[in-house]
């Protein structure tokens, strides 16, 4: 039971996720919209220093860095 419970909450949270990701991209546009959902992690590890004080290892600092200014080169050029 604990586990069909927990796959319907996952599966609401995904649908949830696709419905607000596809009304964004109504209203702003899909750069606007890639671009947030791209650089999404990066959110999250900042939230999770600022939080609760997670150490974020240099190497995954430098790859989110560099996969950040590609996508924002890639979008936004």
């Amino acid at each position: 039971p604990s586990k069909s419970k927990f796959f319907a909450f996952s599966s609401s949270i995904w649908i949830a996720n696709r419905i607000l990701v596809y009304y964004s991209f109504l209203l702003f546009g899909v750069i606007s919209t890639v671009l947030v959902v791209t650089l999404s992690p990066v959110f999250m590890y900042v939230l999770d220093y600022l939080i609760i004080g997670e150490r974020i290892p240099k190497r995954s600092i430098f790859a989110t860095a560099v996969i950040s200014a590609c996508v924002v080169v890639a979008l936004l050029v």
